[in-house]
């Protein structure tokens, strides 16, 4: 059963598309954690579409993806009204036929869940996963705190990884959202109207959107900015 919550990777592993992600999995390794995944909205989706963000280290890939596919936790969940944090713990003698099997089979076998709301009925759904059983739930709570505490960072690296924005297409779409006009946005930016110009309509393309205020909603309920 889920446990609720009110209120690593090895240091040597290949820092892949992740490397923020990778670090921070090496800090947490002696609370037994060895595993992220973070599932986050369909960018072109509805609300009940999800998709695989980050799976780190990518060798549990193919678990995270049947955790995506599974009717576990997502939208449901959110209606539900259910906690935002939860734990959940199983083991080999339990009859598993779900998500869970793909865990076991790497050696892992209890989680910790966070959601972290996002706007228009949209949510990221972290799973840290560990290898060993969480005892309680001050345990959980730790884990929590080590991923709360590191979430602002890790967001810009997974949301900008997934969607295959740089640095400078953000920032443009910040300037965007605050509003400001392209000469605006590149005296903030220190560059040309031109170029500003060219990270937006960069944006709108990756965002499959067809104007600015667009890419700037999409690109709000995905977490991005």
């Amino acid at each position: 059963m889920d446990h609720f919550l009110y209120g690593t990777a090895c240091a040597e592993a290949d820092p892949g598309q992740f490397p923020h992600v990778t670090e921070w999995l090496a800090t947490i390794r002696d609370l037994g954690v060895k595993a992220l995944v973070v599932l986050g909205p369909d960018p072109f989706g509805d609300t009940d579409s999800r998709e695989v963000f980050c799976a780190c280290p990518d060798t549990y890939a193919k678990a995270a993806q049947a955790l995506c596919q599974s009717d576990a936790y997502g939208k449901a969940w959110r209606e539900s009204k259910s906690p935002l944090a939860a734990w959940l713990c199983w083991n080999d003698q339990d009859s598993l036929s779900d998500w869970r099997t793909n865990w076991n089979q790497h050696g892992l076998n209890s989680m910790v869940r966070i959601e972290l709301p996002l706007p228009m009925g949209r949510s990221f759904e972290c799973f840290v996963f560990c290898n060993t059983a969480i005892p309680g739930r001050s345990e959980a709570a730790d884990i929590c705190y080590a991923m709360m505490s590191a979430w602002p960072m890790l967001k810009d690296e997974i949301t900008s990884t997934k969607l295959g924005i740089s640095a400078r297409e953000r920032e443009s779409l910040v300037a965007a959202a605050d509003g400001l006009t392209a000469r605006e946005t590149s005296l903030r930016m220190r560059c040309t109207e031109r170029t500003v110009t060219h990270h937006w309509s960069s944006v709108m393309r990756k965002m499959q959107t067809k104007n600015k205020v667009a890419a700037v909603q999409r690109a709000s309920w995905l977490g991005l900015i």
